[in-house]
């Protein structure tokens, strides 16, 4: 008997230092590439489905959007820095 893979809550250090070092991209692509597995894992591991793992799943789509949401509020943040730091031309 195959034993089912053991599905962990997703570690948002992990992809927040990702960013840190390789950008946002690089965490993006791990991230879903982690997801694959556990995508597999939730519908067609040695299981079968396990709605435990597609509750985790939810976890990593979650964080996906976090990420992302991350990038546009420090872009954000810095244009708002530029134009508070660049002199008016009046």
């Amino acid at each position: 008997m195959v034993k089912p893979l053991e599905v962990p809550s997703p570690d948002k250090k992990k992809y927040f230092e990702i960013i840190e070092d390789r950008g946002l991209s690089a965490a993006l692509t791990q991230l879903h590439e982690d997801l694959w597995v556990i995508e597999c894992e939730a519908f067609e591991g040695a299981s079968g489905y396990r709605p435990e793992v597609f509750e985790i799943m939810n976890e990593y789509r979650e964080l996906s959007l976090e990420l992302w949401n991350s990038r546009y509020e420090t872009e954000a943040i810095y244009r708002r820095q530029k134009e508070i730091n660049t002199p008016s031309k009046s």
